[in-house]
């Protein structure tokens, strides 16, 4: 398993709407082959802050 992690800065009023406009990503993504999560997150301690969470069953599957 593969797992990557990342963190954005983002005006904390846009958090929301900045969430919004990638929840099509994160569907398309998790319908690809080796794809076991994908999701952005809102931290609930950073009001600027979003957290990228990636799950894959490999590196295959990522670079595909």
């Amino acid at each position: 398993m593969l797992i990557v992690a990342g963190s954005f800065e983002v005006d904390p009023a846009r958090r929301e709407l900045y969430l919004k406009e990638r929840l099509e990503m994160m569907r398309r993504s998790r319908d690809e082959p080796g794809c076991l999560e994908y999701t952005f997150a809102a931290d609930p301690l950073d009001a600027g802050r979003v957290i990228l969470f990636e799950r894959w069953e490999n590196d295959e599957a990522l670079q595909a």
